[in-house]
């Protein structure tokens, strides 16, 4: 019997071209769910690339003018399938602070979820896929389907970026929330494997430095990439056409003029942060002083949203940190390098924070390897900085479930309550380097060389001005021009996901 497999396929359009390498390399039927708007949608209406069973266009499905909705329906909903959907929208971009252009009703917003809940049941009812691929969960909608096949017993394969190398992946079947990695422990101590062991350790600190400087480098170019002249470009562009308004309530209140008037208001924010960032942030780190680093997270992403849902006020975690040091230690807190991406933070924001007595601001220009070096403890809400810093033999805390999470070097906090005693104890904790090294080789070995990152910028800038507008018509010249620029890659991608298939 041929694998039935379901695609969620977005505007980064990357499962797009990986369906068309799985479907001929393995004998299955594909289905694809299409979260696109009103230009994309056309392409992919007639598109003969790839064959797909059946597909949906997901906000074909959500009306705007269906405004009752059955509070029973979703109380069953949850029930049957253990998903919290008050979690799903509050943490929602669309529904709360980060939409600058409407303010959902509580009606509307259970509309919408009664109409995608029923919709996702509805194509797993009639196709009863054996397997989901789709990225990690950026939104409620695409989460709720993800829970909704967990629940229903259906692999997900979700594609993310390796925590040991920006440059490798890994298909989980899990998002690292649910699920930290199980691997094997080497039980050899003796005296040459000590000195292997820092020889090992040594090396992959270079390593790690190497890919840390790479990553800092490529998220700084990426900044670049949309300055004023792109976003003008992408706002002329929407301005020439808003086909979305109606159909689309990711979409909603999305008006020419308030379009344009928020575009150049963000545009002065962003300068006017960051002049203050620069102006109140240290560069160097004091020799003599102890410190706690915590690096913010950037605002509006799936690792507090969805990853870390009840830790998303920064400002509050921080304060909370601060208030559990020992009297003679300091809290360093950076700002995330991609924040620029998103108009940095308000000046409010950054004022909070120094106002902090024992807090200081440190400028996301200053390389994090140094911080590691210099720092006592990292604590983070789950960022990959709480594994990096263990290679220094800096401890760490973690606030969410990660692959990590369960390293005798890490502790994860249950409640802050706690924080002080566990800030205590993990000053003295010694780094189990042996295990460290185990969990890296473990990852390395499920890991392959596939640049995401890549991906998702040359999709960004063959389709959508470097992601700042995705309603842009598509062509098959222009989808065959990518797929002859990046198929060896795919090939790649889709034999890796052909192995994970055959394995389960």
């Amino acid at each position: 019997m041929k694998d039935k497999i379901l695609f969620w396929i977005d505007g980064s359009l990357y499962n797009f071209f990986l369906s068309k390498y799985i479907h001929e390399n393995h004998d299955c039927e594909i289905y694809g769910i299409f979260d696109v708007t009103s230009k994309p949608k056309k392409f992919f209406e007639t598109q003969t690339l790839t064959n797909f069973s059946k597909i949906w266009f997901f906000h074909d499905h959500i009306k705007k003018s269906v405004v009752e909705h059955d509070i029973q329906y979703l109380k069953n909903f949850e029930t049957k399938y253990n998903i919290n959907l008050n979690l799903e929208t509050i943490n929602e971009r669309s529904f709360n602070k980060f939409n600058k252009f409407y303010r959902f009703t509580k009606n509307e917003i259970l509309s919408i979820l009664e109409q995608e809940c029923k919709l996702f049941e509805s194509i797993l009812d009639q196709v009863d896929p054996k397997f989901l691929v789709m990225h990690l969960p950026f939104f409620q909608h695409d989460n709720i389907l993800y829970q909704l096949c967990k629940s229903r017993g259906i692999k997900c394969l979700l594609l993310r970026t390796s925590r040991i190398s920006p440059l490798k992946c890994m298909i989980l079947e899990h998002d690292e929330t649910s699920n930290e990695l199980k691997f094997p422990v080497s039980k050899n101590n003796n005296s040459d494997s000590v000195i292997s062991l820092k020889e090992k350790l040594q090396k992959m600190k270079e390593k790690l430095q190497k890919l840390k400087k790479y990553d800092t480098v490529k998220k700084s170019n990426d900044f670049k990439t949309q300055q004023n002249t792109n976003k003008i470009s992408a706002l002329c562009k929407f301005l020439l056409s808003n086909d979305n308004i109606e159909t689309h309530f990711t979409y909603y209140g999305r008006t020419k003029f308030r379009v344009l008037l928020k575009t150049f208001q963000m545009i002065l924010k962003a300068k006017w942060r960051k002049s203050f960032l620069d102006k109140n942030s240290i560069y160097h780190l004091d020799d003599k002083q102890k410190f706690v680093y915590f690096p913010l997270h950037q605002e509006e992403e799936h690792a507090t949203l969805i990853g870390a849902p009840f830790y998303t006020n920064q400002l509050e975690i921080i304060k909370i940190i601060a208030q559990s040091l020992p009297i003679d230690y300091s809290l360093y807190v950076k700002e995330s390098p991609v924040s620029g991406a998103r108009d940095w933070r308000e000046i409010s924001d950054y004022k909070k924070i120094i106002s902090l007595p024992n807090v200081k601001l440190v400028h996301p220009s200053v390389n994090p390897h140094e911080i590691y070096e210099n720092c006592s403890l990292v604590i983070t809400i789950s960022g990959t900085s709480a594994l990096e810093s263990l290679f220094y033999g800096k401890p760490s805390i973690i606030f969410s479930k990660t692959s990590f999470s369960g390293l005798s070097s890490v502790q994860k906090l249950d409640k802050f309550d706690n924080l002080p005693n566990i800030i205590k104890q993990s000053f003295d904790k010694k780094i189990d380097f042996a295990e460290l090294l185990d969990y890296y080789n473990f990852v390395e070995k499920m890991s392959f060389d596939f640049n995401l990152q890549k991906i998702w910028d040359d999709v960004g800038i063959s389709f959508s001005n470097n992601g700042l507008f995705i309603d842009n018509e598509i062509s098959t010249e222009k989808i065959n021009q990518f797929i002859k620029l990046h198929e060896s890659e795919y090939v790649v991608l889709a034999n890796e996901y052909i192995k994970k298939i055959k394995q389960l």
